[in-house]
């Protein structure tokens, strides 16, 4: 559990690492940790083989990190534009 919730926070900050500032990482990085372990529980509820845990970390965490992308993206870092 505990690599899955590491893997889980790197993937969910990645869309989001060049428009976010670093205090913001923080949560982003927790909160899809947090998803990847509740989608691979669930996954493992529905008994759905997934020996490693790809779909959380990936689908689950990787969704949060793309809607984090909208809701903490910062216009006024250099090269970002939030329309």
């Amino acid at each position: 559990h505990v690599i899955n919730g590491i893997l889980g926070s790197l993937v969910a900050i990645t869309p989001a690492c060049a428009s976010v500032n670093t205090y913001e990482a923080y949560p982003i990085g927790g909160i899809g940790a947090l998803v990847g372990l509740g989608i691979n529980t669930f996954v493992c509820h529905l008994r759905i083989d997934d020996p490693v845990g790809a779909i959380g970390v990936h689908a689950g965490a990787g969704t949060w990190g793309l809607l984090a992308v909208g809701l903490f993206a910062d216009s006024q870092l250099p090269g970002v534009e939030v329309m």
